[in-house]
């Protein structure tokens, strides 16, 4: 006994080959025991039916019963049993306290309970991290009563877009039902922490991909705490953790970018989330005037011209990780964009448009691709059943300038609207 509580575990197990389903546990308590706190522990199997319980073949429950036993007699305690009941397709084997001092207990006075401390913290392996990796967090619950504590629900939440990247593991004074991890989210029930111990178990964190630098912070919860100065239970809250996490550079710049063939180069210019070192490459015969500038340019080479297009690539380079992006340089005929007035076969109305406009083409249209002023493509359509006559829907869009590049059987076509 600890101060005037006692506190029980009851573990009923299904050693059948049956599935038992209404079980009943009755705890035959002595006399001036009243009961103050119960908590269930499935282990990953049984279900609680209020009141009753379900427990499936080969499949063990926990009751961890808190009793008050300030009315009770001073006197030596060592018969209580444990009665079990449910449907006659099983044998019920009930727990027999006179043949056993496992549950045992002296209630003479004595306070033996030399602490009521219980205390729930936990660390980090690093205090800065780069993003796409990971940290292990250890968490510690030093239970300094001379009794264990059982059914303890451990719970904590990280913060987007890390998620919990393994099961508990490395447990040292514990024992640890099955644990349920969702994501960022982690649940599971502690089934006993040994009594006047330090224990402590290991969570690890998949960092993932941040959009820019930040801090990840965390705090974890206990719940289910047994109370031994007020009785029944309480909520322990951890410190709070923080790791500094730096983000890995992204790479703003258009897909494509179109140029007539009457120009001899291209201006690119990319936008970094974070300081990275760039490196422009590229699979054509061109050169670029400084390939490590975020603003550069491309020279184009003979055969870039022959080919029509040019692929190029950006690499941008951090303390942490390396990321990238392809650009796509088509080069077309000058003039291949018209004016609204030069277009002859290709008719769009109203322009300006406000936020649909009616496409007419000699032609059925096979598909369509619509670029913005920047040469990205913002919204594309293939058609398995080709039309002359259609209606695009921009109202989602900004305002702008936009080109139109329709496919026919005439070919490529283009025609310029305005957005207002």
């Amino acid at each position: 006994a600890c101060d005037t509580l006692v506190n029980y575990t009851i573990n009923v197990c299904n050693v059948s080959e049956i599935d038992a389903f209404g079980v009943t546990v009755t705890d035959m308590a002595p006399d001036g025991f009243v009961l103050t706190g119960s908590v269930f522990n499935d282990n990953g199997c049984a279900s609680d039916m209020e009141g009753t319980y379900d427990i499936p073949a080969d499949c063990c429950l926990s009751l961890s019963l808190t009793y008050d036993a300030a009315s009770a007699d001073y006197d030596y305690y060592g018969n209580q049993g444990v009665d079990l009941d449910g449907p006659s397709n099983q044998t019920y084997i009930d727990f027999d306290g006179s043949i056993t001092t496992d549950e045992d207990v002296i209630i003479d006075g004595t306070i033996d309970c030399p602490s009521t401390n219980i205390a729930f913290t936990h660390a980090v392996n690093i205090d800065e991290s780069c993003d796409n990796g990971f940290v292990e967090f250890t968490f510690s619950i030093t239970n300094e009563m001379n009794i264990p504590i059982q059914g303890m629900v451990f719970k904590a939440v990280l913060p987007d877009p890390c998620t919990w990247a393994y099961a508990p593991y490395g447990e040292s004074g514990l024992s640890i039902a099955n644990s349920d991890i969702i994501g960022n989210e982690v649940l599971f029930t502690i089934d006993e922490v040994q009594a006047s111990t330090v224990a402590t178990f290991h969570l690890d964190v998949s960092l993932n991909s941040w959009d820019s630098d930040g801090i990840l912070n965390n705090t974890a919860v206990l719940e289910n705490v047994p109370d031994v100065i007020n009785g029944g239970y309480t909520t322990l809250t951890s410190n709070t953790t923080s790791v500094e996490i730096t983000a890995s550079p992204q790479v703003i710049i258009p897909d494509t970018i179109v140029v007539n063939n009457s120009t001899d180069t291209v201006y690119l210019d990319v936008v970094l989330s974070t300081f990275a070192e760039v490196s422009w490459t590229t699979d054509g015969d061109g050169v670029f005037i400084d390939n490590t500038s975020e603003n550069t340019m491309y020279i184009f080479g003979t055969q870039d011209k022959v080919n029509e297009q040019v692929s190029i690539f950006i690499s941008a380079i951090s303390d942490c990780n390396e990321t990238g992006r392809s650009v796509t340089i088509l080069i077309e005929e000058p003039n291949a964009i018209k004016t609204l007035a030069d277009i002859k076969l290709v008719k769009i109305y109203p322009n300006p448009f406000k936020n649909t406009f009616v496409v007419e083409l000699s032609e059925n249209i096979q598909s369509y691709e619509i670029m913005d002023i920047n040469g990205n493509c913002v919204a594309e359509k293939r058609y398995t059943m080709p039309s002359s006559n259609l209606e695009i829907d921009m109202s989602s869009y900004p305002d702008g300038v936009y080109v139109i590049k329709f496919l026919s059987k005439a070919g490529i076509q283009y025609a310029k609207g305005v957005k207002f």
